[in-house]
């Protein structure tokens, strides 16, 4: 027969670990789609050198700004591309992109796309898997417990990958497109517009912000959580006697007393003892003929 009660606590230490394997990705991915915005491209290009081929910084971030317009649009890659399609060069004819990156940032805006639903997904299951943890008293310290495992598996990873990223940055790089994109597809020369804007010291330094920001919101996680593990369990720590009575001996109920045969030491209290060899000796006087106490 299936014991319930184990049933349900493995159960319990499956959901819970499954939670903490979530709360790294859902930080990461939230990081990569709330990054998505005008503000980051703003601070990147007064950091980034001057353009060889005669672009301003202002003209730089207009052109940024309008293709992550473009990647932000609602609707699907092969139909918001024709919004790129009809961008101009500033002060030409030449189209901004030539036909390999279009094709390159159709497949960009298919892959941020599917980030921004698997992140909302993800926030989905964290904030409903949350819910359910809590609405049981049962359950509600160890939903915090596996927030902040969860926390502290995110800062040692997320740390990890920005050190990674910080010493081996060309591996890093490579490795990410040519799993992510079709080969040959993401290869540029440097007369390209794309290099152009968004050249690989623009990706190192996003890189490096979206990690170093992710591990910050880590560690206010868990510094959260674990102030909810401490006043938590200290609530519930036992204010009395434990119940259990291994713990303390002098919690313990006493033994019971059958009855006494005879008694050795009553001649400590002046009373003669009983014959151990024959305690029912009817020539012994009755140790308890005269004790001193009323029924």
């Amino acid at each position: 027969m299936i014991d319930k009660t184990y049933l349900y606590q493995s159960l319990l230490k499956l959901f819970c670990f499954l939670i903490s394997l979530l709360v790294p990705a859902a930080l990461l991915l939230g990081g990569l789609t709330r990054s998505i915005s005008p503000a980051y491209p703003r601070q990147a290009y007064q950091f980034l050198p001057a353009d060889e081929q005669g672009l301003t910084q202002a003209e730089r971030l207009d052109l940024a700004l309008i293709t992550l317009a473009y990647l932000q649009h609602p609707d699907p890659a092969a139909t918001a591309v024709r919004f790129l399609e009809s961008q101009r060069l500033p002060g030409t004819d030449q189209p901004l992109y030539n036909e390999r990156e279009l094709a390159h940032l159709v497949d960009v805006k298919q892959l941020t796309d599917r980030l921004g639903r698997w992140s909302e997904t993800l926030n989905w299951l964290l904030g409903l898997s949350l819910l359910a943890l809590l609405a049981w008293p049962a359950t509600r310290f160890a939903a915090v417990k596996a927030f902040q495992r969860g926390a502290a598996f995110s800062f040692f990873l997320l740390l990890a990958c920005s050190m990674f990223i910080l010493q081996f940055w060309p591996l890093f790089f490579f490795g990410f497109h040519h799993w992510l994109f079709p080969p040959g597809s993401w290869s540029f020369a440097g007369v390209d517009t794309l290099i152009r804007l968004f050249p690989e010291a623009f990706w190192f330094n996003y890189a490096q912000q979206v990690f170093t920001e992710q591990v910050i919101y880590a560690v206010l996680l868990l510094l959260a959580t674990s102030i909810l593990v401490v006043i938590m369990g200290t609530k519930a720590a036992p204010t009395g006697p434990s119940p259990d009575p291994t713990a303390e001996p002098w919690a313990q109920s006493p033994l019971p007393i059958g009855p006494i045969a005879c008694y050795f030491d009553l001649e400590a209290y002046g009373r003669p003892a009983c014959d151990p060899e024959n305690p029912e000796n009817p020539d012994d006087p009755d140790p308890f003929a005269e004790w001193p106490f009323e029924e």
